[in-house]
This record gives structure tokens, C-alpha cells and sequence, in this order.
């Protein structure tokens, strides 16, 4: 029953890595155990998908030779960093899931003992939540992307039509790539986050209840969170390129698509109504980041509170040395391993983050109105994309 629950609660993760040939590993359930296997295909997928990449990319930067895009640095700028960021996102993902393979397979495995020795405790993980929570992010995600495109295509013309599909195209298999790791790390930050509240409730059973604590020595609970600690930075190891590629990615899309909206306004350019997109990317990406920086900071958090009962038990229980003991030896475990996430081991993500985000882009886009405040990116972006 474990083993069944743990591949519903992530089934929703593996169907959308499936669809976009990204799912290296198959998930399956024999006389309740859980079986993982290798998928062979996925190799010859990936390396179809990098040379797809490769050759597009070699047209595209061909073309610039025949039209009039050498004459203009912007709009091959633009190019530059449409590449960067498709590819990008593409890549990274297809190649540290591959990469990262063997420590999705350590990580699934952990998953199941853990969960096999919190029932024999007596917790229950609600793994239905789990599910219900990445299906909807999944669903979202692709449903305004989707919707967004197509109003996108149906909107404006064309002057070289396969072009700009070719173009869009390859965008929007990249925003699959994209929502589909961020999905599937907040659903393992979310198991981690379930398991951490449990383990937090029943720590106060044992300490509240001396029937509970006679049954299940509250060393118990320390061996339970240091496997819970070895989930998570299992779980950062193996999305650390992705969530860190995925920041980048939305600070310089947030920064870039700002500046076109206030250049446009500034310079009154025809091309202001495209401007509406732009809001729409600025306000998507950071009601995703929101949503993943509340889920680490709700992750995070659990072992700051449980530090702090235990602060509070510790008191209620002075009398008991050998209890007392145990409760100060717990609070140091947590506060030498506190349930911290990096995005690729490069600063916390946590809320605080936005201020940092907000005013490093603020500031360069600053700079960029200092540089040339007329220049008119809107053109240059719709450029790259076949629209004039």
C-alpha cells in the first residue's frame, strides 16, 4: 500500500516528464514493493532532442546573413538570449535528468523506507493531497501557457509564418520543460514538508502523552528527521541545476520584459499594444516563483518550529534529566541540520529572495534606460519571432 501511494501521489510528475521525452525512470508497484526500472528509450530521446536543438539553432543564426538582421545588434542580441534561454531550459533538463538518474532512483527508494518506518510508528502520510496539489500546479501551468500561446498566434501576423511557429514552437516545448521540473520539485518538497509536519505532531504526542513516549523512545523521532534531512538535500541535488537554471531564466524574462513595457510607454511605440504579453510573462513567472518560494519557506520552517517546542517541552519536563537529555540532543541535531533548500547550492530560497530579485532588476533596468532609453525592444523581440 506504500509503495502504491508514493507512485500516485508522483504519477502526475512522471506523465508530464513522458509527454515531453524527459522520464527516464519508470515507477512500478510488484507484491508492494517498489520497483524502479531504467528506461533505455530515454537515451536515444535525449540525444534526438539536443540535435534538433543544435540544428535549429544553426538555421536560425544562418538566416541572419540573408536578412536584415546583421544590421542590427538588438535584434541579434534578442536572438542570443532566446537561444540561451530555450536551449537552456531544454537541455538542463533533459540532461541532468539523465545525469541525475541513479540519485532519483536512491531518492525514490528512501522515500519508501522512510514512509514504511513512519507507519510502523503509526504516521500516516496523506499522499492524496500530494497528488492533488501537483495536479493542479501541472494543470495551471499548462493550461495558461497553452491558452496564452494561441491567443498569442491567433493575434498578430506574420512575415515568414514558419518561422515564427518553428520559433514559438521551440518556446513552448521549453515552458514544458520549464513547468514540468518546477512541478516535480515541489512535489517532492511537498512529501518532505508532509513528512516533516507528521513528524512534528507526534514528537509532541510523545512528549505530551508518557504512554506514548514508554512505546517509542524519542530517538526514534531524531533517526526519523535525519532520514527526512538525507531526503532533502538528495531532493537539491537532483533539481539543483533546474531550479537554479529556472531562476536565472525568470530574472532576466521579468528584467527584460519590463524594460520593453517602460521604453514603450516612454517612446509611444506602435508596437505598444504587444505590450499586454509582456505583462502577462512578468506576471506569470512571478506568481510561479511565489508559489515554489512558499513551499520551501512552508518546508523550511517545520524544523524552526519543532525546535521550539521542544525549547517549551524541555521546560515542562525539567524535572525529567534523562528526557530533558533527549530534547536538547534533538534541538542541536536540528540546529546543526536544519531543513534549508538552495537553489544549486547557491543562496536560500526563501522569501527574502524577491527583495533581492526586485532590486537587482530594478537596478538594471536603470542602466539599460541610461544606455539607450529609445531603443524599441518590442520590435526587436517580435523580430526574432518572425512577426515583422
Amino acid at each position: 500500500m506504500s509503495a502504491r501511494n508514493i507512485i500516485t501521489s508522483l504519477y502526475p510528475c512522471y506523465i508530464s516528464q513522458l509527454l515531453i521525452g524527459c522520464a527516464p525512470i519508470k515507477i512500478t508497484e510488484i507484491r508492494s514493493n517498489l520497483q524502479i526500472k531504467h528506461r533505455r528509450v530515454y537515451d536515444y530521446s535525449t540525444i534526438l532532442i539536443l540535435l534538433l536543438i543544435i540544428s535549429f539553432i544553426y538555421y536560425r543564426y544562418s538566416l541572419m546573413d540573408f536578412y536584415d538582421f546583421n544590421s542590427s545588434a538588438l535584434v541579434k542580441f534578442m536572438t542570443t538570449v532566446y537561444f540561451v534561454i530555450v536551449s537552456g531550459l531544454i537541455s538542463t533538463n533533459v540532461i541532468y535528468s539523465r545525469v541525475q538518474r541513479q540519485v532519483m532512483t536512491q531518492f525514490l527508494y528512501k522515500i519508501y523506507t522512510v514512509d514504511k518506518k513512519m507507519r510502523n510508528i503509526g504516521i500516516k502520510l496523506k499522499y492524496e493531497n500530494i497528488q492533488y496539489f501537483s495536479t493542479k500546479v501541472l494543470l495551471t501551468g499548462f493550461a495558461t501557457f497553452t491558452i496564452y500561446l494561441i491567443c498569442l498566434l491567433t493575434t498578430q501576423g506574420f512575415q515568414n509564418r514558419i518561422q515564427g511557429l518553428i520559433t514559438y514552437g521551440l518556446l513552448y516545448l521549453a515552458v514544458l520543460h520549464y513547468i514540468s521540473s518546477t512541478c516535480s520539485f515541489m512535489t517532492t518538497i511537498q512529501i518532505i514538508t508532509n513528512m516533516a509536519e507528521n513528524l512534528m505532531k507526534k514528537t509532541e504526542d510523545l512528549l505530551i502523552y508518557k504512554s506514548f513516549y514508554r512505546q517509542i523512545p524519542l530517538r526514534e523521532m531524531m533517526k526519523l528527521h535525519q532520514e527526512i534531512y538525507d531526503l532533502l538535500q538528495l531532493s537539491t541535488k537532483i533539481f539543483a541545476a533546474q531550479v537554479l537554471f529556472s531562476f536565472s531564466v525568470a530574472f532576466v524574462i521579468i528584467t527584460f520584459q519590463s524594460f520593453s513595457i517602460i521604453c514603450a510607454v516612454y517612446n509611444n511605440s506602435p508596437y505598444l499594444r504587444y505590450s499586454i504579453a509582456s505583462a502577462i510573462w512578468i506576471v506569470v513567472f512571478v506568481t510561479e516563483k511565489m508559489v515554489l518560494t512558499f513551499s520551501c519557506h512552508k518546508c523550511m520552517f517545520r524544523s524552526i518550529e519543532l525546535r521550539q517546542k521542544l525549547g517549551k517541552y524541555a521546560v515542562a519536563h525539567s524535572k525529567n534529566k534523562l528526557l530533558v537529555k533527549e530534547i536538547n540532543a534533538f534541538g542541536l541535531q536540528l540546529l546543526h541540520e536544519p531543513l534549508h533548500i538552495y537553489a544549486g547550492s547557491m543562496f536560500l530560497i526563501d522569501l527574502p529572495i524577491f527583495t533581492s530579485v526586485c532590486g537587482t532588476a530594478t537596478t538594471y533596468i536603470i542602466l539599460l534606460l541610461q544606455t539607450d532609453h529609445k531603443v524599441d525592444l518590442i520590435y526587436s523581440m517580435k523580430k526574432v519571432f518572425g512577426v515583422f
